[in-house]
């Protein structure tokens, strides 16, 4: 469902740093936009990346039954966070990092948690709630590369329920004289490429760093940011906060995913526009395990617009023409994308500022009478001698029966002096999150 890097210096703890941490304002703003931005996305499961939790030259996953820890060690011992453990979920998704790395799966009674954890959460308490469940992570022992793709690989990751992916990390740690590690000129470098990354939602201005910048930075979270990055696609971040008032890099940032008809729609153009062909059902379903979209049938339209909301693409049917709804959201979104005549197909560098809706039709049913139709509610299609135009329901602009009649003939080349047939239909319209 979402996806959030975040810093986790205990100082913006009210507990442990009083007043002084009014000194990181920009970073409590970003922690509560986050809030605001994520409490409506309720998970079932969290999973959890610390770059100070159980280390190894690997990725570590912990599926332990319990997960506790507490700020004693910074002076708020009162300051504690208790989690249920997924020890199934973990196992699985061993399983699937597997095949493209080795991790390291770790399991316990009770497994304590790392500062890395305690201070997020804490800070967004109100995403927690009764019955969930976490996994938690380090991928420090990995390369810059690999934790990018660890991130891509998430993204085919079918567990069970919804998920939240919280990834933990400071970054430079040399920005100040008095900071804790003085001052190093690659620590702005390291912080400007790890601004641009998060504007382009790409880790090439991360990667294009000497191995001299990122180790003289003296950071901790660049592979929980390249996961999150890698985990992103093509989907653009949402920067809320970043400054480095201690001499400690803050960065907080996050992604929604939406419903999954829209991530449907969105992975299907990315994967063309990647490989240069068409994602296969199969695997589609094993990314979106959405039990409605691979046993029904409907007909559906994907439009696809820039983020100043103007078209950019919307094909789609109206009767079904795919043997599931899956199948035929995978190919409605290509045809939007790359098909539509009214505009030139979409490229690669376009797809992060574009926004995808889709709308689900009802059967269409004939109507005789003007009565019986509302732009608000109702998707009308005209018919005459062969020609067939369709107006989708509550469109900007369309506010009366007459001019969502009058467009929908005009796209279908039907004169006015044509008879027409209608029907209308009704439409379960599923928006990607607002950004």
């Amino acid at each position: 469902m979402w996806a959030a890097f975040v810093p986790h210096p205990p100082v913006v703890v009210p507990q442990v740093g009083g007043a002084r941490r009014h000194g990181a304002e920009k970073t409590l703003l970003g922690f509560e936009l986050l809030r605001q931005r994520l409490e409506p996305q309720t998970v079932d499961h969290l999973l959890l990346f610390s770059p100070h939790f159980r280390y190894a030259e690997a990725l570590v996953l912990d599926g332990s039954d319990l997960f506790e820890g507490d700020l004693a060690s910074f002076g708020a011992p009162s300051i504690s966070v208790r989690l249920s453990g997924a020890p199934e979920e973990a196992r699985r998704l061993a399983d699937h990092v597997g095949l493209t790395m080795e991790p390291f799966l770790s399991t316990s009674r009770i497994c304590p948690l790392d500062h890395g954890i305690v201070v997020p959460l804490t800070m967004l308490s109100s995403l927690l709630h009764t019955g969930q469940k976490a996994i938690v992570a380090n991928a420090v022992g990995l390369t810059p590369q690999e934790a990018f793709a660890l991130g891509r690989r998430l993204r085919s990751f079918g567990g069970e329920g919804r998920w939240g992916l919280l990834a933990s990390g400071d970054l430079s740690h040399c920005l100040a004289h008095d900071g804790p590690y003085g001052f190093r000129p690659e620590g702005p470098l390291f912080e400007k490429a790890v601004e641009e990354a998060a504007s382009r939602s790409s880790p090439e201005p991360l990667f294009a760093l000497s191995s001299k910048v990122v180790s003289h930075a003296g950071h901790c979270g660049l592979n929980s940011f390249l996961i999150l990055l890698g985990l992103a696609g093509s989907f653009p971040l949402s920067l809320h906060s970043h400054e480095w008032p201690f001499g400690v890099g803050y960065l907080t940032a996050s992604v929604l995913f939406g419903y999954p008809e829209t991530l449907l729609a969105r992975r299907a153009v990315e994967h063309l526009l990647e490989t240069g062909h068409q994602l296969p059902p199969g695997e589609a379903r094993k990314e979106i395990s959405h039990p409605s979209f691979w046993s029904e049938t409907a007909a559906c339209f994907v439009s696809i617009k820039s983020r100043s909301g103007d078209l950019r693409g919307c094909m789609g049917t109206v009767e079904p023409a795919s043997d599931t709804l899956g199948e035929e959201i995978l190919s409605n979104a290509v045809m939007a994308a790359c098909h539509d005549p009214r505009f030139n197909p979409l490229s690669a560098g376009e797809l992060p500022s574009m926004s995808f809706s889709v709308d689900v039709l009802s059967k269409p049913e004939p109507i005789t009478d003007l009565s019986l139709l509302d732009p608000r509610c109702w998707g009308v299609i005209v018919e005459s001698r062969g020609r067939r135009g369709v107006l989708l329901p509550d469109l900007e602009g369309v506010d009366t029966v007459e001019a969502q009649i009058d467009i929908a003939r005009r796209k279908a080349g039907i004169s006015k002096e044509m008879p027409l047939s209608l029907h209308r239909f009704r439409v379960d319209r599923f928006n990607e999150a607002s950004r």
